[in-house]
């Protein structure tokens, strides 16, 4: 089970690595991969892939999206970084916390839809927000710690998100407890 768990790891680093090395020779979504999207069935779809880890762990998952709200993107591109993100809340918070998904749209010359995943772990500290979605850049908490991680799962969450008209950033006290929340913002579809 342990070398199992090593080997999906290993394939998890090196699809982030092969990621990461596409996303600097080319780093447009055509736009014929881009279509509308239901987010609640979206965010469905991850929290049933996670599903396993949420029941070992003990934890709930409140998810109040309206089911009107669709958004323009690649379905795949979308479902990678929506899972990335919810990976990273599971992996950086303790076990019997929840995770919060929701959705609100504003209007910003063109409508948008703001996605909100909310975790109750450590934090973020202000000055090392901006960085964690550097290639390669991990927390200095993080880096001799037992969680594991290649620094790329950030990087590449934006960098499709960018290449999807959108833009992702997290928000956070850096007291630990109060967690963060990681927002994307992505194109509204009416």
């Amino acid at each position: 089970q342990k070398a199992r768990c090593s080997c999906e790891e290993l394939v998890v680093l090196l699809n982030n690595v092969m990621d990461g090395s596409r996303l600097e020779v080319d780093a447009g979504i055509k736009p014929v991969l881009l279509e509308s999207i239901s987010l609640s069935e979206m965010v469905k779809s991850v929290i049933d892939l996670i599903q396993p880890q949420l029941t070992h762990e003990h934890r709930a998952v409140q998810s109040s999206i309206p089911a009107d709200l669709y958004v323009q993107a690649d379905p795949l591109r979308l479902r990678q970084v929506l899972l990335n993100v919810s990976v990273n809340a599971l992996k950086y918070s303790p076990q019997d916390t929840p995770i919060t998904y929701s959705a609100h749209t504003i209007i910003d010359q063109s409508p948008w839809t703001v996605v909100h995943i909310t975790d109750k772990g450590k934090g973020i500290v202000p000055e090392e927000q901006s960085r964690i979605f550097q290639r390669f850049y991990r927390l200095e908490r993080d880096v001799n710690s037992p969680i594991r991680g290649s620094g790329l799962g950030l990087y590449i969450s934006r960098r499709l998100i960018e290449a999807m008209g959108g833009k992702i950033w997290v928000e956070s006290s850096g007291i630990p407890g109060e967690g963060s929340t990681f927002r994307i913002q992505l194109p509204s579809v009416p």
